[in-house]
């Protein structure tokens, strides 16, 4: 049986002295980490709170993030910090101000991406001139009606529902994935949770926390898949869009049988029409799911356990749909690590001659995309796929012509990834034999690539080696990758060559960088 952890100031001792000896150690994104947990095991009201802030600060003036620094110590104010240690507060925050005064140039922010073109006025997050086909080979996809040059942004989507990974609960907000320097708040019931504002904390608490507060340790254990912890999240943030009311959810799902695509809705600010096109993501599915352990968890929280008894049949048929639904259709969400060298064996869902792995990010999260996941699968795709905290991103990597099909990856490119190593893993994961240029072509990996221009293939290396020493701003860093979005354009008559191949790649990897954190601890 299951059994809630809840708030112990006890707990919340021992991680605090754990994060002071990390602190010690200059082990300063640890000390942060046993902080933030130290933070979510305090007692409300508790002085334990106060320290745990203080002990933040502490840290946060070493980085020289003396804006972060300065919120802390007031957080530790207002929360219970003991009178008889105001004085050491009250010098920091002196030396603070003191060295904001000496700062002669601020850290810029993360760039600002925009819609390369006008949005479609139903859906406002894509641009105007993408349009949902179907046929036969393809089923559903998306097409474009104008052509595309490289660089352009045509999709900033948000997911309906997210999840993070349970490694990273106290490093980033669950509610936006906004890691915010890990400078975080605890939610105020549970252990499990933290935000970067009290905004953040409301609207999570609104749409699913409120019923996940009672089970975060149980939702967070090993025993569930991410899957399953996006199903009942999907199941939590459904009850929310209805008010509570399981029998209104039912309801309207048994009056809602037909499969509908984001495009179909009539107003995207509606939340039970977006919910319908997250539930269309699938029709039907031969993937066989345990939902038994639903049902142990439904019964930890008496509220639940009475919702379990009434309606039992119809929320472990909505668990089971909404986990078979995310085996074929959730998005992994990647992220830079805040930890210099930041990669934990558990964080790594990749394999390590992934993409992700060789460019440095972690997998943080999952989110439901009901757009992006309209998009068909290429061993040789079209366009590139980043993330902006919980945000799907979407660019044209190479042209794309009028009429012609958008294509995503899903993880298996053919520059890395044997033929064989790609059918067998789409095979075992998405249920189809891909059938993409590259796999009919059997096209080489990358250092088996033809060259065909070799003035081009020089500044494909030039561009390879500054990649790999990884130290350009995010402004320089932003300036080459325009600059190779317009050598690529001029030279895609060549794909797939060696050197238009390795310049999509270090475009890809300067995109990222643009994303990458200000600084990391050490």
């Amino acid at each position: 049986m299951f059994e809630r952890i809840g708030k112990c100031n006890e707990s919340s001792d021992t991680l605090r002295a754990e994060g002071n000896q990390l602190y010690a150690r200059k082990m300063f994104y640890d000390a942060l980490l046993k902080y933030n947990e130290s933070l979510c095991a305090a007692e409300s009201e508790s002085e334990n709170m106060g320290l745990a802030f203080a002990n933040r600060s502490a840290v946060y003036f070493e980085m020289k993030l003396y804006d972060k620094c300065l919120n802390n110590i007031d957080l530790a104010k207002e929360n219970h910090y003991p009178n008889k240690n105001l004085e050491i507060l009250e010098k920091r925050k002196a030396k603070c101000l003191e060295m904001t005064k000496q700062l002669k140039e601020e850290f810029s922010t993360v760039l600002n991406f925009k819609l390369s073109y006008p949005p479609n006025k139903k859906l406002p997050f894509i641009v105007d001139c993408l349009e949902l086909k179907t046929n036969k080979e393809f089923g559903r996809h998306i097409v474009t009606n104008k052509t595309l040059k490289v660089g352009d942004v045509l999709v900033i989507e948000k997911p309906f529902v997210e999840i993070i990974q349970t490694s990273f609960l106290y490093t980033r907000c669950s509610n936006c994935f906004n890691d915010n320097m890990m400078d975080l708040i605890p939610c105020m019931t549970c252990n499990g949770a933290m935000f970067c504002t009290s905004q953040c904390r409301e609207i999570a608490f609104k749409n699913f926390h409120k019923y996940e507060c009672q089970l975060v340790n149980l939702i967070s254990s090993s025993l569930l898949t991410p899957t399953m912890r996006m199903a009942l999240r999907t199941l939590f943030v459904a009850l929310s869009i209805f008010e509570g009311s399981i029998e209104d959810l039912e309801k309207f799902l048994h009056e809602n049988t037909d499969c509908r695509t984001i495009f179909d809705l009539e107003d995207f600010n509606d939340m039970k029409q977006r919910f319908l096109a997250v539930n269309s993501l699938i029709s039907s599915s031969d993937i066989e799911v345990n939902a038994s352990i639903f049902e142990e968890i439904f019964h930890v929280v008496p509220q639940l356990k009475s919702m379990w008894t009434v309606h039992g049949q119809f929320i472990e048929s909505f668990l089971r749909k909404q986990t078979q639904i995310g085996i074929l259709n959730y998005h992994e969400i990647f992220s830079w690590p805040l930890k210099k060298g930041g990669f934990l064996d558990n964080d790594i869902t990749a394999f390590k001659g992934s993409l992700a792995y060789q460019r440095g990010v972690v997998g943080t999260g999952f989110g439901s995309y009901s757009f992006t996941s309209l998009l068909n699968h290429s061993c040789a795709p079209n366009i590139c796929r980043i993330h902006n905290n919980n945000e799907i991103i979407l660019i044209v990597q190479r042209p794309i012509a009028k009429g012609e099909q958008l294509f995503d990856n899903y993880g298996y490119c053919f520059t890395n990834v044997s033929k064989d190593c790609r059918q067998q893993a789409l095979l075992k994961q998405y249920r189809f034999k891909c059938n993409c240029r590259a796999c009919v072509d059997n096209w080489p990996l990358l250092p088996s690539l033809r060259v065909l221009d070799k003035a081009c293939l020089n500044k494909a290396k030039k561009a390879c080696r500054e990649v790999s020493s990884a130290c350009l701003s995010k402004k320089k860093a932003h300036e080459k990758y325009k600059d190779l979005c317009e050598v690529i354009e001029k030279n895609s008559k060549n794909y797939p060559t060696l050197e238009v191949c390795s310049l999509m790649e270090s475009s890809f990897a300067y995109l990222e960088m643009t994303l990458k954190p200000l600084l990391q601890f050490p």
